[in-house]
């Protein structure tokens, strides 16, 4: 894995947990030497996170964690609804035997987990069953722009599950799903789906209102990075 892919995903999933928080600076000498590196891999690995929405840039050329945006988050749920019902639609008669096998097993895995109280988990799996839908649905515009939508809208979804908020109706909602894919029918397929996207978007939002209160945006910190967060 090149150098700048790595610091990336490092960053984006400390980002996700909540182990970089909101405002924090992230600086390129001092992200250099924790990764062993030149600056210019982690300036490209800032851009793609800057791209995908998880840090800004001020005037000045410095680099924090992006805030949690209610409005922000309203927007992608409500694009990525179309979305998700568009490759349910188009994956309906491409899915064989063994991936609808596949489907299901994926849906028992998020309701053992939800079961045990691994939210993180179960939403893990609800990622694995879309991606699944998604790579069955032979249309590379709308994968990639999904894959766009999926990456922007993770931090949201993260904060709801870190909130023990994921729903018994979310397994149902997905088999679902998965029942209009064995009837072969691309209407019901896209109609469950965009209501599934729309159900849980409206959890996450709730849950996101929620965690706002209680734990508004600190002032913009110089904290080293890959030093402990305060408060985590």
């Amino acid at each position: 894995m090149a150098l700048q892919e790595r610091a990336a995903d490092e960053l984006r999933a400390e980002i996700l947990l909540g182990q970089m928080r909101p405002g924090e600076r992230l600086s390129e000498p001092e992200l250099a030497q924790r990764f062993q590196t030149s600056r210019s891999p982690i300036r490209e690995a800032l851009v793609q996170l800057e791209l995908e929405g998880f840090v800004e840039r001020t005037a000045t050329g410095r680099v924090f964690v992006r805030p949690l945006d209610l409005d922000e988050a309203e927007q992608l749920f409500l694009v990525r609804g179309t979305l998700e019902g568009l490759a349910a639609r188009l994956a309906t008669g491409n899915l064989t035997g063994r991936q609808l096998q596949q489907l299901g097993e994926n849906i028992d895995r998020m309701e053992a987990a939800a079961a045990r109280g691994d939210y993180l988990g179960a939403l893990g799996c609800g990622a694995e069953f879309h991606q699944m839908v998604t790579d069955a649905c032979g249309n590379r515009p709308l994968q990639e722009c999904l894959a766009g939508f999926r990456t922007r809208s993770a931090r949201y979804r993260y904060v709801a599950a870190s909130q023990a908020e994921f729903r018994p109706e979310r397994n149902d909602e997905h088999r679902r799903v998965l029942h209009a894919f064995h009837q072969n029918d691309p209407d019901a397929a896209e109609a469950a789906m965009t209501e599934h996207i729309r159900r849980s978007s409206r959890e996450t939002l709730a849950a996101l209102r929620t965690h706002l209160v209680a734990a508004p945006v600190p002032p913009k910190s110089t904290r080293r990075p890959g030093a402990p967060a305060s408060g985590i």
